[in-house]
Formats: C-alpha cells, sequence, structure tokens
C-alpha cells in the first residue's frame, strides 16, 4: 500500500513539474494557431484568430506565413500540442489526486494490526504492513548446509554461522540496514536441483525476492569454473543478473568492494 502511494505521489510530482513548464511555455508563444493547406501538392501555412498591428488592431482571421517564417511555424504547432497536452494531463493530475486522497484515508494494514495478539492468531489477513510481512518472512528457517569438520568459525553480529569474513561483512551490512534475508536457504531450480544462494533477501518496500552470490575466490581457475557454472544453472532458472540475482567478487588483490556493495543495495533493496 505504501508503495502505491509512494507511486501516485512521484506521478503527481511529475504532472505538476510538466504543467507548470506547459503554462510557461504557452505564455510566450504568438497569438493565433496553425491551419496548415496542401495546394497542388505544396504545403501552405497560415495562421488564424491573429491581430494585426496598426494604429487600430484588426482582427485578421486568416494570415499566409511566408517561407522565411518558419520559425512562426514551428512554434504555433508547439503552441497547439502544448495546449492539447496541458488539457490532458491537468485531467491525469486531477485523477491521481483523487486516487491517493482514497488510498490514504483508509489502511487496510490497520484492521489487522488493530486486533488483539490472540485474536491475530486465529486470523489469516489479507493484508499486513510492510514490517510483519518483513517479520514473516524472516521467521521462515530451513536446515542450510552443513560446515565442514574443522572450518573457521566465523559469526555475525545475529550471532549466525557463515563460511568467510566477506560473507560476514555482507550480512552485518545487511542488518545494519534492516534488510531481512536468510542464509543459504535452499532453492529448487527447474531441473530440480536444489542449490543454496548465499544470501536471499527481501525488499520490504516492493516484497521482492533477491538472490545475492558473493564469488570470494575468483583468482582460483577452478572455483572460477564452478561459479560461472553456477551463475549459469540460475540464469536457466529464470533468476538473472540485475533482474533478482546480484553478484558481488573478489580476489585476494581485489578484495570486496564496501562501495559496489552499497551501490547494489541502495539500487534493488531499500
Amino acid at each position: 500500500m505504501t508503495e502505491i502511494i509512494n507511486k501516485l505521489n512521484q506521478e503527481i510530482a511529475e504532472l505538476e513539474r510538466i504543467i507548470q513548464q506547459l503554462k510557461q511555455n504557452l505564455c510566450t508563444y504568438p497569438e493565433g494557431t496553425l491551419q496548415i493547406n496542401r495546394s497542388n501538392g505544396s504545403i501552405q501555412y497560415y495562421r488564424r484568430n491573429c491581430r494585426q498591428l496598426s494604429p487600430v488592431e484588426t482582427p485578421i482571421r486568416r494570415q499566409y506565413i511566408r517561407k522565411e517564417q518558419q520559425e512562426l511555424v514551428r512554434n504555433l504547432a508547439q503552441k497547439d500540442y502544448d495546449q492539447r497536452l496541458l488539457k490532458i494531463l491537468e485531467n491525469r493530475l486531477k485523477a491521481a489526486s483523487k486516487m491517493r486522497d482514497v488510498y490514504m484515508q483508509a489502511d487496510p494494514t490497520e484492521v489487522y494490526e488493530k486486533c488483539h495478539s490472540e485474536r491475530k492468531k486465529l486470523i489469516i489477513p489479507q493484508f499486513i504492513s510492510d514490517e510483519e510481512y518483513a517479520e514473516k518472512w524472516q521467521n521462515v528457517k530451513d536446515k542450510g548446509k552443513e560446515f565442514a569438520e574443522g572450518m573457521v568459525e566465523i559469526y555475525t553480529v545475529k550471532g549466525e554461522r557463515v563460511r568467510s569474513k566477506s560473507e560476514k561483512i555482507l550480512a552485518d551490512l545487511f542488518e545494519r540496514k534492516n534488510i531481512p534475508y536468510r542464509y543459504e536457504y535452499p532453492l529448487k531450480l527447474l531441473d530440480s536441483k536444489i542449490i543454496y544462494p548465499d544470501f536471499t533477501i527481501l525488499n520490504k518496500r516492493t516484497r521482492k525476492v533477491y538472490y545475492w552470490e558473493h564469488l570470494g575466490m575468483m583468482d582460483d581457475a577452478e572455483y572460477a569454473e564452478n561459479a560461472i557454472k553456477r551463475i549459469q544453472s540460475m540464469e536457466a532458472s529464470g533468476i538473472l543478473p540485475g533482474k533478482n540475482l546480484l553478484i558481488t567478487a573478489e580476489t585476494k588483490q581485489n578484495p570486496i568492494s564496501i562501495k559496489s556493495v552499497n551501490i547494489l543495495i541502495q539500487e534493488y533493496l531499500i
């Protein structure tokens, strides 16, 4: 619901900007309207409903526009376009403003939120807040991959064990930014193969799920080969970079870039 209101606000702001610009433009155009005629295979332009400047202004119903007055032709054509567009956009602005008002009058998520905690247990809500949705999503648990015996133990600020320092950096960053995630949550691909993406992440605002793969040893030939195969298998199941798959990588000489991580977070997850 919040997402709809935000989109309506963006639409209204953009409409108001364009409408203001159109009104400013219309104050600068020459008087009259453009008439276009075709005569003997050639195009002729006329200006209608204007006045001829003279000691006494006389209304002129139609005035021929000479070939050297092409700037006047373009301005009159643009004026007509701007007038038509202005009328449509003003109507659209009214409709968008009315729709926003309707959405803001009552939030259907409040029906559930205002219920007693015991009553909530008995209800399957149609609408819940983004925060409650994220909490329910976050609390879904599943057994991830086992850790090999003797592996170094690395824990996030949440006390969750991960496989590398870079994964800890990512997990801790998600936690600080209040981004819900699941670590190595099983994902079934179209070929029925089960994989464990490093992170499965929820954008609370859009409720869209993303998969984040960190390729941490790309200077190791065998690791890089397996990483490429893994990404290709995800792509074959419709999990595509820039769509719902986010990828970071590093080598010994080029560690994980926090700047790049923050760019991805800002672009897709907030």
